[in-house]
């Protein structure tokens, strides 16, 4: 009797003790970022979403079209779509690219390379992340964090780039992602366009 007594006690405690913490402290729901309507390019065949509120500006060079985020502080937060046509492996590919960035920018910092990942399908997806710093006009020199998504699909390259100053990377990083998986491959118009992104 005396022992059935406690494990109801027990139990009626340990019952009050969780509803006080339910009450407490409120349940955690990881907020998924909106993104607006799709953004089709007809010429590099693929579709994008950007997040909720960002803008588009295609600078019609058959290549590159740019999604921009708010004003911040530094280097507000861009994301840039581009199509290269290489030869080549997802492996040799980035090794040229990985050159190029650092000749054209000498305070390059690697901080991670993935290549687990797939978007839309392509098996062959690499996943960068790399800082920078940059010469701002008004601000002098940013540091500057870079995302950059690269999908396989031969002999195109697809590049979803990411930017935003360092400090303010972690903020920004869920729309990043978000923009980045919601990324499309659309069926080849008869002529394929030979182009080249800067």
């Amino acid at each position: 009797m005396v022992i059935t007594l406690l494990c109801l006690a027990t139990g009626l405690v340990i019952g009050l003790v969780w509803a006080m913490v339910q009450i407490v402290l409120p349940p955690t729901e990881v907020e998924v970022p909106k993104l607006d309507r799709e953004f089709t390019d007809p010429v590099n065949s693929y579709s994008i979403r950007r997040p909720m509120g960002w803008r588009i500006e295609d600078p019609h060079d058959k290549s590159n079209v740019y999604l921009k985020g708010p004003l911040e502080p530094g280097f507000s937060p861009l994301i840039i779509s581009s199509l290269d046509i290489a030869p080549g492996s997802l492996s040799s590919y980035l090794q040229l690219h990985k050159a190029r960035i650092e000749s054209q920018d000498k305070t390059v910092k690697w901080i991670s390379e993935d290549t687990s990942e797939s978007i839309d399908g392509c098996p062959q997806t690499a996943r960068l992340e790399y800082e920078c710093t940059q010469e701002m006009e008004g601000a002098g020199p940013v540091r500057v964090r870079g995302l950059q998504y690269i999908m396989e699909d031969k002999p195109r390259f697809y590049r979803v780039s990411c930017y935003v100053t360092a400090s303010l990377y972690e903020k920004y990083l869920p729309k990043f992602e978000a923009s980045v998986r919601s990324f499309r491959r659309l069926p080849l118009p008869h002529s394929q366009p030979s182009v080249k992104a800067p």
